[in-house]
């Protein structure tokens, strides 16, 4: 396979995100698979822009992965009134499906590790259902100890999974797999956030038009307006006044 071509970088509040397309990180998860080397392909949202302002660890964690993709076209925009275009947003949910359907077309097994057992399960079997030819090298849940991390590492390599899809929450599951990836012999890694609990059938997505008008918080919050009312109230202010921040700095 030819060699990739390199792609723009734009730096948002201090982050690095990838200026990529999810066909273009396709493609590179197949590079990876084919000269056997190892990818950590992560996410960054609004929420965690803002999250990693006051805590540099988070900022440095997601720093070492390979891919920091955009997830939220609240990204998008913040990128285009900054000037530095964000060509689409990538999403872990999105991109989940396609390299699913990639794998499946290839014959390269997935592995699914993450959420409680019943939503795994469940995950997985609608994932059978919805991709008929997955080779599913296995799952587990992510209700384990520290102590018990090495062991997950071994099945997960012992499952020769080709592709390992991490479903904890923010931020373990990036703390998981920033501490193991030199670890793992799976060439394809990405955090999927609360994925899992989509393709168990939990949590519906967003329309696409609601996703284009960058108003999927909004759909999120009134599936659980309980939990997530006072997060995205506090969340979008703290954005808002970040990129106005930073707009001024950029025109002075």
């Amino acid at each position: 396979m030819a060699q990739m071509k390199t792609h723009a970088v734009v730096q948002l509040f201090g982050l690095p995100i990838d200026a990529v397309t999810r066909d273009y990180m396709v493609a590179r998860a197949e590079e990876a698979i084919v000269r056997k080397s190892i990818i950590w392909l992560t996410f960054v949202n609004v929420a965690i822009l803002v999250k990693i302002q006051k805590e540099p660890v988070i900022r440095g964690m997601l720093a070492r992965a390979d891919y920091r993709l955009c997830d939220g076209m609240g990204l998008v925009y913040a990128s285009r009134v900054l000037g530095k275009r964000l060509p689409e947003m990538v999403s872990g949910p999105y991109l989940l499906f396609r390299l699913l359907q990639f794998a499946e077309s290839r014959g390269y097994p997935a592995y699914f590790l993450g959420g409680k057992a019943k939503v795994v399960e469940k995950a997985v079997e609608n994932v059978c259902r919805k991709y008929p030819s997955l080779i599913v090298a296995g799952y587990r849940d992510g209700f384990f100890s520290a102590a018990e991390e090495d062991d997950v590492v071994k099945q997960i390599n012992n499952s020769r999974a080709q592709l390992l899809f991490v479903g904890m929450g923010f931020p373990r599951e990036r703390i998981f797999l920033s501490r193991n990836l030199h670890h793992l012999n799976t060439p394809v890694c990405m955090d999927i956030g609360g994925a899992l609990t989509v393709l168990a059938g939990i949590h519906k997505l967003a329309p696409p038009w609601i996703r284009v008008a960058g108003l999927e918080w909004l759909y999120r919050l009134l599936q659980e307006p309980s939990r997530l009312w006072r997060r995205y109230l506090v969340t979008n202010i703290l954005f808002g006044w970040l990129l106005i921040r930073e707009f001024l700095r950029r025109i002075k």
